[in-house]
């Protein structure tokens, strides 16, 4: 079964100022397969990137959604 990983991009108020990405981590939590959500304020950032690397590691994941 895959391991998907999927990581929210609050692109500052850009979308969070229209989507409740919390709740969208939230959801995706509960699909089959995913088994890391987060979020995080800029994901393209060297922060947000590092975030996704260790994450990958750390959860073993073979797919990533990165919205």
């Amino acid at each position: 079964m895959s391991r998907i990983g999927v990581f929210v991009c609050h692109c500052g108020t850009n979308i969070a100022g229209n989507v409740d990405v919390e709740r969208v981590a939230a959801s995706a939590r509960e699909l089959s397969g995913v088994r890391f959500a987060s979020t995080y304020k800029y994901m393209c950032s060297e922060q947000g990137q590092q975030m996704i690397k260790d994450a990958i590691g750390e959860h073993q994941l073979d797919r990533i959604v990165i919205a």
